[in-house]
C-alpha cells in the first residue's frame, strides 16, 4: 500500500490522490495525457514514490527518449518523455482491463519491449494487488468530482 507521506504536494480527495489526466473514459479504466503542465505536476507530486520503486527494470530507452511503466494503485503508469522534456505524456491503464481490448492500439503505439514489460507488470499486479491498494482517483481538474 501506497504511503502517502511520500507524496509531496499532493492533492487527495480522502483517501485517494488525484493524477491529473486529459481524458478519462467513463468506467475511469483509462486516462491520458500529454500536456506538459499535467505531467509535470504529476511528476512532481509522484516524487517521493518514485524514488523507491525500482524505475531502472522498466525503462525502455531510445534514441529519442525513455518509455517508463510502474504501478500506481490499480493502475499501470505508462510515462514517455523525450530526452530534452520538451514532450511527455503518460498513460493509466486499470490493470484489470482485458488486455485483448488494446492489443491492437497498444502495439502499434509501443516497441516489443514496453509491450512484454507492461503484460509482465499486469499479470504481477493480478496476482499480488489488494483492494487497499486503490489509492488513485484520474481527474482532468484538481476539483472533487461533482457527485
Amino acid at each position: 500500500m501506497l504511503n502517502f507521506q511520500d507524496f509531496k504536494n499532493a492533492t487527495t480527495i480522502g483517501d485517494k490522490l488525484i493524477v491529473l489526466v486529459d481524458d478519462v473514459n467513463e468506467s475511469h479504466s483509462f486516462g491520458f495525457t500529454d500536456s506538459l503542465s499535467k505531467v509535470t505536476y504529476n511528476m512532481k507530486m509522484l516524487d517521493g514514490f518514485l524514488n523507491q520503486v525500482n524505475i531502472g527494470e522498466l525503462l525502455a530507452n531510445s534514441k529519442d527518449g525513455l518509455t517508463t511503466l510502474f504501478p500506481l494503485g490499480r493502475y499501470i503508469n505508462i510515462l514517455k518523455m523525450k530526452k530534452d522534456k520538451s514532450a511527455m505524456s503518460m498513460m493509466l491503464l486499470d490493470f484489470r482491463i482485458e488486455y485483448s481490448t488494446i492489443d491492437t492500439n497498444f502495439n502499434d503505439l509501443f516497441s516489443e519491449n514496453v509491450v512484454m514489460q507492461f503484460k509482465k507488470l499486469k499479470y504481477e499486479m493480478e496476482d499480488l494487488y489488494e483492494d487497499e491498494a486503490d489509492c488513485v482517483i484520474l481527474s482532468t481538474t484538481l476539483e472533487p468530482p461533482q457527485e
